[in-house]
């Protein structure tokens, strides 16, 4: 197989426009964090806790997640970084590893569902602003 790049000639403009869902992200991060809590998952309500701290600034992108993309403003670095601590999906020990199962037992299935997707999407679009939002 053979990488060629082209040029995409009348691509929509805001194809690639994002905006700043530091709101939603960190309302999400917060929601799903008491909802880890909740379940006895506490590894992953402190995961989701750092990513929130990350994301509010509290605490430098550099702390988790080690981020060289010096070059990109504030906001857009705290959101990379935040969506970086926040990829808990996919691997062993992940959070659609064991958490499910917590959550369909105690009667919270629709709610881990809900919130899990709700994380992955505000997490994609932080990236998105990240990378292209400036």
């Amino acid at each position: 197989m053979k990488y060629v790049e082209r040029l995409w000639r009348g691509m929509p403009r805001d194809a690639l426009s994002a905006h700043d869902n530091s709101a939603e992200f960190g309302n999400v991060l917060v929601q799903i964090r008491d909802f880890a809590s909740k379940i006895g998952c506490e590894n992953f309500a402190q995961t989701f806790d750092n990513a929130l701290k990350t994301l509010r600034g509290e605490v430098a992108a550099s702390e988790y997640y080690a981020v060289s993309f010096a070059a990109l403003p504030q906001p857009s670095l705290r959101a990379f970084a935040a969506a970086g601590i926040a990829d808990v999906f996919g691997a062993m020990g992940s959070w659609n590893d064991e958490p499910p199962s917590m959550a369909q037992e105690m009667g919270l299935g629709d709610e881990y569902d809900h919130l899990s997707d709700e994380l992955l999407a505000q997490k994609n679009l932080a990236i998105l602003f990240a990378i292209n939002g400036w």
